[in-house]
């Protein structure tokens, strides 16, 4: 099915037209513009498969951002695509990794947090959870070993 803002009245098929580039043919109306073609099943599948692999390429290259992106783009296409959620998911779990790694334990929990709130997935708020924990650990051990260095310099 076609889509997009205004209904072309002539056509009985009820498909939807996209722009000005229309024709009829025997099958009802085509377009022979890429805007309308880009809509219809098939190309939508390649287009998932496409974005899907680019994400998946972009999640092995640490690029975490640009991942989410290609799932989202999916999830717009196709909003129960459990690759997708997988994926974007998986991109969520490891940006926060990286940045528990670097030190950056908030960042790590605000990346965790909208990840929850976008997808849902009890993974995310369990391991903003664990964020948290985490960061309430490392600033403990800070807190020790200021105390042992004092106690040692007495």
């Amino acid at each position: 099915m076609w889509t997009c803002e205004r209904r072309n009245d002539g056509n009985k098929k009820g498909y939807v037209k996209k722009c000005n580039n229309w024709r009829s043919d025997s099958g009802g109306y085509r377009c022979n513009n890429r805007c309308c073609i880009a809509d219809e099943p098939r190309y939508a599948r390649k287009k998932i498969a496409r974005l899907l692999d680019l994400g998946n390429q972009y999640l092995l290259d640490l690029d975490y951002e640009q991942a989410i992106a290609s799932y989202d783009e999916v999830l717009s296409i196709e909003p129960q695509n459990e690759q997708a959620v997988e994926g974007e998911v998986n991109a969520y779990l490891a940006w926060s990794e990286a940045l528990i790694a670097e030190g950056d334990f908030d960042r790590a929990a605000e990346v965790l947090q909208t990840g929850y709130e976008k997808l849902g997935d009890e993974r995310l708020q369990t391991a903003a959870s664990a964020v948290a924990a985490k960061k309430s650990l490392e600033n403990e051990r800070a807190r020790l070993q200021t105390v042992a260095e004092d106690i040692a310099e007495l």
